[in-house]
């Protein structure tokens, strides 16, 4: 037996618990009968397959009634009704807004090129592969294609049904050799790319020894290297300049990793891309900061990001580049930027029942709205301290207030992971959050 919670478009949920083998199809038909017509989805809108069995379905669903528009639906706060709520406290749902919507759905069957990336959905035999992209390597007319992703060593056969179109595209950017654009309209909150590592290592240098896939070395040799003496890379040289840090918040572990998709993303002080590691998982997902129109370039950040233009240029320099992003070249909101670095400094020298403390979590939020554009993953940052500092205070309902907006930085930030679902039911038992979630 497994127990799957369903949301529906209201916000409200509900568990089932059904046997394992009972397909999606036959579960929708139940739920049917009781509720009125729907069709289930994950939660980010993507489908379900009908033959899936429920074994293999996520935890939770959306309920989509039939023949209505897809609205967006917040996940669950709780896999039961909430508690009534404090009048001077909003409940979870009424203070976290839904999840930004889904993407259009492709008719299938779509129009297959070999050679294309396309997003896996709806796989049933290999769900942890959902959600990551594939470039098609055969394609001999039937109802399958063989399929490669990068950083997963064997050839997938997947159905032509099972693929779209991707959200973004690599391609070349002027004045950047190589990028990533939008494909199309992607919306606040939205996964653009989920990855596996093509090689993970204890340090950089080890990344030398470490074992890469044939299959994926073309890729790897493709990127930059800004070490490189004239013409010839090393393999240490393209480490050094691509790896990104993989930490496990729950062990302390961390690693250095390789993405061959990931890599590609170029470097703004501006970001509109958030990239999470999810270490349950072993996959890296990339989130949309804001609204990103087509053919929009997606940037992320290789350095934190909250000094002066001429300090981030200057910390830019090892990746051999002269960041020349909208901010660098007017040196707009330099000034907000090393305000907030000077405001952290002064909150992390005090002990979090400090008297200025809460002043100064205010002081850091008006600031990241005017110097990171209300980025949500700054948001994360500094409610995440609001939560501690307010417990610490004894002001419960003021902590339960920055829960639910920390709930929602995180879920915009980083989409649907075991601490956003953890986040979630922390909204109506605040009591229960700990420092180190």
């Amino acid at each position: 037996m497994v127990a799957i919670t369903i949301v529906r478009d209201d916000g409200s949920a509900s568990r089932v618990t059904v046997d394992g083998a009972l397909t999606a199809g036959q579960l929708a038909r139940r739920w049917s009968k009781k509720h009125g017509p729907v069709t289930l989805t994950s939660l980010d809108g993507s489908p379900v397959a009908a033959d899936a069995p429920c074994a293999a379905l996520p935890a939770m669903l959306r309920a989509v009634a039939v023949g209505a528009p897809v609205q967006p639906a917040s996940p669950p706060l709780a896999e039961v009704e909430p508690a009534p709520q404090p009048a001077s406290v909003p409940s979870a749902a009424a203070v976290a807004p839904p999840p930004p919507p889904s993407p259009s759905p492709q008719p299938p069957p779509h129009s297959i090129v070999v050679g294309g990336r396309y997003e896996l959905r709806g796989r049933a035999s290999r769900p942890d592969l959902n959600g990551m992209a594939a470039v098609v390597v055969a394609d001999s007319g039937g109802d399958r294609c063989r399929c490669r992703c990068p950083g997963v060593a064997e050839v997938l056969a997947v159905k032509r049904d099972r693929l779209i179109p991707c959200a973004f595209a690599v391609r070349a950017i002027p004045g950047k050799d190589v990028g990533v654009v939008a494909a199309r309209d992607l919306r606040r909150g939205e996964r653009i790319l989920k990855e596996r590592p093509a090689m993970t290592a204890r340090t950089t240098e080890d990344h030398a020894a470490s074992a890469l896939d044939a299959s994926d070395a073309p890729d790897f040799w493709d990127l930059h290297d800004c070490h490189a003496v004239g013409e010839t890379k090393t393999v240490l040289g393209i480490c050094r300049t691509n790896c990104f840090e993989l930490r496990d918040p729950a062990t302390g572990d961390t690693r250095s990793g390789m993405f061959l998709l990931g890599s590609r993303f170029n470097h703004d002080c501006s970001p509109n891309v958030h990239r999470t590691w999810l270490p349950d998982e072993g996959v890296e997902v990339y989130h949309a900061l804001r609204d990103v129109p087509e053919g929009a370039e997606l940037c992320g950040e290789y350095i934190p990001l909250y000094y002066s233009t001429a300090k981030r240029r200057e910390m830019l320099r090892k990746y051999d580049f002269v960041c020349g992003c909208a901010a660098c070249a007017s040196g707009r909101g330099d000034a907000e930027r090393e305000a907030f670095e000077r405001t952290y400094r002064a909150l992390y020298a005090a002990p979090p029942t400090d008297a200025g403390a809460l002043g100064k979590i205010e002081a850091l939020l008006a600031l990241a709205e005017t110097a990171f554009d209300g980025s949500p993953a700054t948001n994360r940052r500094v409610l995440h301290d609001a939560v501690i500092i307010a417990l610490a205070q004894g002001r419960r309902p003021l902590a339960k207030s920055y829960m639910a907006r920390l709930y929602d930085a995180q879920r915009l930030s980083s989409g649907d992971t075991a601490v956003t679902r953890a986040f979630a039911t922390y909204v109506d038992d605040v009591a229960r959050f700990k420092p180190s979630d």
